[in-house]
C-alpha cells in the first residue's frame, strides 16, 4: 500500500522517466562510438595505415649523375659529388606569404648569403620551380625537411654537382653546368628539359649534354620522429650518363696552365697536338674560372675568363706567318735560298702621291739570305721577296694550310680568322689592295688574323709534309655498360703537294731558329725542335707574344706541334718560347738517364 502523498508518487515517476531517457542517450552515443571505431579500424584501416606510413616515410628523388670526363690516360677530369639543393615549386595552395616563408627559413639559413631570398622572391612571382640554394649542408637539409607542412612548396633534393679532381685546366673547353633559364626553355635544342634542370652552359658540357645526362632515380626512406634516417625502404636505381674520354693529358694541361699563370699578363693560350692524328693533348686558355663559385664576377671580368682563346681568339700571327711567305717564295721559283737582301732596319716605298712611307724591321740585320732571315726573323727580307711573288701566291699558300677557315667541326663558334686578299678587301669597302698591304701581309700583320689552334694545325702540316690532320679532343664515348657509342677517327685537310726542296728548306730553317736564332729559349738538347717566334704588333695595346714549334726524338718523325700565345706578352722569344719548352719537355721526357735535360 502506497504511503505518501499524491505529489510524491508523481515525482518518483518523473525521475524514472529521466533515468530511462538518459540511458537511451548514452546507449545511442556508445553505439555511435562503436560504429565510428568500426569504420576507422575496419572500413578505413588500410587508408589510415597508408597515411601513417607516409607520415614516417619520405621520398627522395635522385637525379642521375652525369657522365664523367677522362683524359687520355683514364684520369678523371670531371666527376660528380652528391649535394643537397633547396627547391621551391611556387606553390599556390597556401596562404603563406613570402615574408612568412623567409621568417621561417631564416633560422636554418641565417649563416648563408641572402641570395636565396632574392630567388624566393622570383619564385613567388613566377610560380615556377626555382632552386633557392645549392650545396646545402646535410644537417641544414634535414632540419628543413623536418618542418613538413609548415613550409609548403619547399623540398630538399639530392643532386649531383660537378667536381674537378685534377683542377680546372681547360675549363672553357669542358664547360660548366647551371640552371636552365626562361630563354633556353623556349629553345628547341633544350626541348626535353624543364624548369629547374641543370644543363651544360658552354663547351663540351653543352655540346654533349644529351649523352652526359642519364636517367633519374630515387628512394623511399623511413625516418624517426625528428626526421633522422632509419632505413631505406625501396630504391629505384638511376642510370648514369655516358663517359667521355678525351685526348687531353691532365699533366700537360697543368704544366701549360701554370706556365701561362707566370706570364706578365696571365692571358693567353697553349695548344699541343699530335702531328700525325690531330689528337689535342693540351688545350688551355688563360685566365680560367672556377665553376663551383658564383659566376657573377666572372662575367664582368675584363680579362675575359669565359673566352676560349684557343679557337675563338683571332690575332695577328706576326712572324709565325713568315713560314707561309717563305714557302710561297721558294715554291714559286722566283726566290732562292742564296739570294741576298740588305736590311737597313727598314724599307721605303712611295705611295701614289709619291710620298715616302717607311716599313720598319725590328732591328738592322745587314746583308741576309734566306737562312739568316728566317733564324733572325728579318722583316726587310720578307718585304722584299713578297714584292717579287705577289700577295696572291702568299694567300694561296696560307689557304692550303687551312688559314681563313675553321679547322675542326666538333666545337661550334670557331673563329676562322682572316686570310685577306684584294677581293676580300674590296667586298668590305676598304678600298683597293696596295703594295703596303702586301708588305704587312708577308710578315703576319695588317688584316691577317688567326687562332692559336690554326697555327698549331699549320705546324702539323709542315711537320708531315702536307698531310695536315684536323684537330680533335673527343676520343671515345662509352655508355655506363661499357658500350662504345662513338669513336673519333683521324681526318685530314686536303693534302698539300710541294717540291721536296721546299719542305726540306723550311724545316731546316725552322730548326736553325731554335738552334741559333730567335727561338733559342725553346731548345731541348735531347730533342729535335723546329720553331718560329712571333712578336705581333697590336693596335689596341702591347705586342702579342707567339711561339710555334714541332718536336720529336732524334732519328724519328716529329711527334707534336705546339703553339703558345701570350696576349700582350711582348717578345715571342722571351715570353712564349720558354713555355713551349716546358710543355714539350713534359710531353717528350728523356728516354734514358744519360740524356741531357
Amino acid at each position: 500500500m502506497w504511503v505518501g502523498t499524491t505529489a510524491d508518487r508523481f515525482s518518483e515517476k518523473r525521475f524514472k522517466e529521466r533515468i530511462r531517457f538518459v540511458s537511451i542517450i548514452f546507449a545511442i552515443g556508445f553505439t555511435g562510438i562503436l560504429l565510428r571505431l568500426f569504420y576507422l579500424q575496419v572500413m578505413k584501416g588500410d587508408d589510415f595505415a597508408l597515411v601513417s606510413e607516409s607520415n614516417r616515410t619520405q621520398t627522395i628523388f635522385l637525379g642521375a649523375p652525369r657522365g664523367n670526363f677522362f683524359d687520355r690516360n683514364n684520369k678523371p677530369l670531371v666527376t660528380n659529388r652528391p649535394s643537397w639543393s633547396l627547391m621551391y615549386s611556387g606553390a599556390t595552395e597556401t596562404d603563406l606569404t613570402q615574408e612568412n616563408m623567409v621568417r621561417r627559413l631564416r633560422p636554418f639559413l641565417e649563416s648563408f648569403t641572402s641570395r636565396w631570398e632574392r630567388r624566393l622572391k622570383q619564385a613567388f612571382k613566377s610560380k615556377q620551380l626555382v632552386r633557392l640554394m645549392e650545396d646545402v649542408p646535410t644537417p641544414t637539409a634535414f632540419g628543413i625537411r623536418e618542418t613538413g607542412d609548415l613550409l609548403p612548396g619547399l623540398r630538399m633534393e639530392m643532386e649531383f654537382r660537378r667536381d674537378y679532381p685534377n683542377g680546372i685546366q681547360g675549363i672553357q673547353l669542358l664547360g660548366y653546368l647551371a640552371e636552365i633559364d626562361d630563354q633556353e626553355l623556349k629553345d628547341d635544342f633544350w626541348f626535353a628539359r624543364k624548369s629547374g634542370d641543370l644543363i651544360g652552359k658552354m663547351g663540351l658540357e653543352k655540346i654533349l649534354d644529351s649523352q652526359l645526362r642519364g636517367h633519374d632515380g630515387g628512394m623511399l626512406i623511413e625516418v624517426d620522429s625528428v626526421g633522422r634516417l632509419k632505413r631505406v625502404i625501396r630504391e629505384l636505381p638511376y642510370q648514369r650518363g655516358s663517359s667521355i674520354h678525351l685526348t687531353l693529358d691532365s699533366h700537360l694541361q697543368r704544366v701549360a696552365q701554370d706556365a701561362l699563370a707566370e706570364t706578365s699578363t696571365q692571358r693567353g693560350a697553349v695548344v699541343l697536338m699530335d702531328v700525325e692524328t690531330g689528337a689535342v693533348l693540351t688545350w688551355v686558355s688563360s685566365p680560367a674560372f672556377d665553376p663551383s663559385v658564383s659566376l657573377a664576377e666572372v662575367v664582368t671580368d675584363a680579362n675575359l675568363p669565359f673566352f676560349d682563346r684557343v679557337y675563338k681568339g683571332a690575332y695577328p700571327p706576326g712572324s709565325l706567318f713568315k713560314i707561309i711567305t717563305a714557302m710561297a717564295a721558294l715554291e714559286s721559283g722566283l726566290v732562292r735560298t742564296k739570294d741576298k737582301v740588305k736590311c737597313l732596319g727598314h724599307i721605303t716605298l712611295k705611295d701614289k702621291r709619291l710620298k715616302e712611307r717607311r716599313y720598319g724591321c725590328w732591328r738592322r740585320h745587314g746583308v741576309v739570305d734566306f737562312w739568316k732571315a728566317m733564324s733572325e726573323s728579318c722583316d726587310s727580307y720578307f718585304y722584299t721577296i713578297s714584292q717579287k711573288i705577289g700577295s696572291q701566291a702568299i694567300y694561296e699558300m696560307g689557304s692550303r694550310f687551312g688559314l681563313g677557315e675553321p679547322v675542326q667541326d666538333a666545337l661550334p663558334g670557331e673563329n676562322p680568322g682572316v686570310l685577306p686578299n684584294p677581293s676580300w678587301k674590296r667586298k668590305r669597302g676598304l678600298g683597293g689592295w696596295s703594295t703596303g698591304d702586301t708588305l704587312n701581309f708577308s710578315i703576319g700583320q695588317g688584316f691577317l688574323t688567326s687562332t692559336p689552334l690554326q697555327m698549331a694545325v699549320m705546324m702539323a702540316g709542315l711537320s708531315t709534309h702536307g698531310k695536315t690532320p684536323r684537330p680533335y679532343v673527343i676520343s671515345r664515348i662509352y655508355s655506363e655498360a661499357g658500350i662504345t657509342r662513338f669513336e673519333t677517327r683521324p681526318s685530314f685537310l686536303k693534302p698539300i703537294k710541294l717540291k721536296s726542296t721546299t719542305w726540306e728548306n723550311i724545316l731546316d730553317a725552322t730548326r736553325m731558329v731554335v738552334e741559333k736564332g730567335t727561338g733559342k729559349a725553346s731548345a731541348i738538347p735531347y730533342l729535335v725542335v723546329h720553331g718560329k717566334t712571333g712578336t705581333a704588333q697590336n693596335p689596341h695595346g702591347n705586342d702579342h707574344a707567339w711561339f710555334l714549334a714541332a718536336a720529336g726524338y732524334p732519328h724519328e718523325p716529329l711527334k707534336y706541334s705546339v703553339c703558345v700565345f701570350v696576349e700582350n706578352g711582348g717578345n715571342g722569344g722571351s715570353a712564349a718560347a720558354p713555355i713551349a719548352r716546358r710543355v714539350l719537355k713534359a710531353a717528350l721526357p728523356p728516354r734514358s738517364f744519360g740524356e741531357t735535360l
